[in-house]
């Protein structure tokens, strides 16, 4: 909101943009305060803790996502279907993080039909932040777009492009929207 303001991360935006924007962080960030604790728990709410871009927030996703769509921008990347790409290599020959990546990711319908069954919303809240913190590192220690082999830089774009999938899903389904910039 006010933060982003002052980062100008925003500038040159039309007012009404830089409204909604700010709107939807300000939603999000309140919303997912909210969900984000078990419904079997007491929760008290910390204005200043929800807006937070590098704590457990709701902006700290929107921040991941923004930031993957960024990078598919950059690459002339405007959908996020990757069905149709041709990914050279074996999971074997992925570094790490990108496996842990990709088991992450596997693990998200389970999840939300676990988080369905046992009628509890902070499951998917709590899944979204990981895989949000595990994309924030993941960016922080591996190139994207200068990947060392044009393999390299096409399964990671497309595992950023499926990242932001969930992502958009996951608080999709928890009421809060994605937006494109922040």
């Amino acid at each position: 909101t006010e933060a982003a303001k002052e980062r100008g991360e925003i500038e040159g935006l039309p007012k009404t943009k830089k409204d909604e924007i700010i709107h939807t962080i300000a939603l999000a960030a309140l919303k997912f305060h909210i969900i984000k604790v078990s419904p079997k728990k007491r929760m008290v709410f910390d204005p200043k803790e929800s807006v937070d871009l590098q704590g457990q927030t709701g902006p700290y996703i929107q921040n991941a996502y923004v930031r993957i769509r960024s990078v598919l921008r950059k690459a002339e990347i405007e959908k996020l279907e990757i069905g149709n790409w041709k990914l050279a290599g074996t999971y074997e020959q992925l570094e790490t993080q990108e496996k842990a990546l990709v088991q992450q990711l596997h693990g998200f319908p389970n999840l939300i039909i676990s988080a369905a069954n046992e009628y509890d919303p902070s499951q998917v809240a709590n899944y979204c932040y990981d895989l949000a913190k595990a994309f924030h590192k993941f960016y922080t220690d591996y190139s994207i777009l200068k990947a060392d082999t044009e393999e390299a830089k096409a399964f990671r774009l497309a595992l950023s492009a499926a990242i932001a999938n969930v992502l958009r899903t996951g608080m999709g389904l928890l009421g809060i929207e994605m937006p494109e910039r922040m």
